[in-house]
Order: C-alpha cells, then sequence, then structure tokens
C-alpha cells in the first residue's frame, strides 16, 4: 500500500525534544476511525526496543509502530511508519518508549 502524495486534510505535525538527545518529528494522518502515524525519531540509543504510542484524550496509549534503535538512527534518525485503532478527533499526542514504559519524548497534540 503506497502513502498519500500530498498532505492529508486534518493531519497534524508535532515536533519537539525528549530526554536530552532525543528529537521526534510525527504527522498523525487521520483514516476512517484510526490513524496513520510517520514519525522520525534521532538520539534514542543504539539498542533501545522503541515504540511509538499514541496517546488518547481518555488516557489510553496504543503503539502504533515498534522497531530496534540502531547506531545510525542513533546519529542520523530513524523514520518509523504505523497505525493505530484511535478516533482521530481522540488523539492528544504522540510519544515514544521503551518496552519497559521509559519514556524518551512526548509531543502533545
Amino acid at each position: 500500500v503506497a502513502a498519500p502524495a500530498g498532505p492529508v486534510p486534518g493531519a497534524v505535525t508535532l515536533r519537539g525534544d525528549g530526554v536530552p538527545g532525543v528529537t521526534m518529528t510525527a504527522v498523525v494522518s487521520p483514516a476512517a476511525g484510526w490513524v496513520r502515524v510517520s514519525a522520525n525519531v534521532k538520539g534514542i540509543r543504539a539498542g533501545e526496543r522503541c515504540q511509538v504510542m499514541v496517546l488518547t484524550r481518555d488516557g489510553r496509549r496504543e503503539v502504533a509502530a515498534a522497531w530496534l534503535a540502531s547506531a545510525r538512527g542513533e546519529r542520523e534518525g530513524t523514520q518509523v511508519d504505523g497505525a493505530a485503532i484511535v478516533a482521530p478527533d481522540q488523539v492528544a499526542g504522540v510519544a515514544v518508549q521503551n518496552e519497559a514504559g521509559t519514556e524518551f519524548v512526548v509531543l502533545r497534540a
């Protein structure tokens, strides 16, 4: 399945810093009752097992994507794409955490 060619109406771009050295840019795009997430994450130590989480207005966290941080990704950033079953109007933000729940960056919509 190919990604849309241009900006999706209603898409939200979030950018920011987290723990020292970690940055993220994420685009959350609405779909039919769910959202697509495209994120670029930089600065997470190689070897960390990471998850992009969609934060909801009622406090839930839904996994949108997961990856293993690499040395190159730590230096240059890692592009991660995924989706979560969260109604577009219920998205409160996006976060990156490891499997133990340690947060590296949280961006609020």
